[in-house]
């Protein structure tokens, strides 16, 4: 079920780079302007993943307002290239991949196919083994010297997805005491989410940290049982 929360996001490679697609439009014929539509709402394409409520990592900016770089290549939406992919869908927690063209990777668990209309083509779908959480409680902190580091460290071999979050020493200044986290487990669950808010559950047998997987954007506020809390 892709509206499943707990099952973590969904990544489609859309039609720009598609193989099949391309050759679905070379065939010609008067109807490819509708039938293009029709695919790029089907395959969950960049931005019409919203219209299900669905939800997605980033894709192309296409207002060019995001204050970051965009953090894919171009070559990185190449189906060919989803070796290179998996490490940063894991980081985005995506469990499900969608795709026109089938896709070979031990990692990825073929779920089943679905025939989208124009004859010829497949949407595929795919389950990323060993899928990262949207959030959860963090009782070891790694710390980086700067935001890049600390952005690429998930990357890194020993980084536990389950238990740790990375944080640059600066931070120090806006919590209460150290950055240690001092629990030895913990739990979190998404309960509920919209465009504007995300409520979670969570516990821990001491203090530890809530990492969400998301793009961080300015204005975030943070409330833990009624009381405002600091955004990391």
């Amino acid at each position: 079920a892709l509206r499943d929360r707990e099952g973590g996001r969904v990544f489609s490679y859309g039609l720009d780079h598609s193989p099949a697609f391309r050759a679905f439009l070379s065939r010609g014929g008067p109807e490819l302007t509708l039938a293009g539509l029709h695919l790029h709402r089907q395959v969950l394409g960049p931005y019409t993943n919203m219209l299900d409520g669905l939800p997605a990592p980033e894709a192309t900016d296409l207002t060019a307002f995001a204050p970051r770089s965009r953090e894919l290549e171009p070559a990185n939406f190449e189906p060919q290239g989803v070796d290179h992919l998996l490490p940063w869908l894991r980081n985005a927690a995506v469990t499900r991949v969608l795709s026109l063209d089938p896709l070979t990777h031990a990692e990825l668990v073929p779920l089943g196919t679905v025939a989208p209309g124009p004859p010829g083509l497949l949407i595929h779908l795919y389950a990323v083994e060993s899928g990262w959480p949207r959030t959860h409680v963090a009782c070891r902190v790694i710390e980086e010297r700067d935001t890049e580091r600390a952005l690429l460290r998930p990357y890194s071999p020993g980084f536990d997805p389950q238990r740790d979050v990375v944080l640059e020493p600066g931070r120090a200044s806006v919590v209460d005491g150290p950055l240690a986290a001092t629990c030895t487990r913990g739990r979190a669950r998404l309960l509920a989410e919209s465009a504007g808010e995300e409520r979670i559950e969570a516990e821990a047998d001491a203090s530890g940290y809530l990492v969400v997987r998301g793009s961080y954007a300015r204005g975030w506020l943070a409330r833990v049982d009624g009381v405002p809390a600091a955004v990391l």
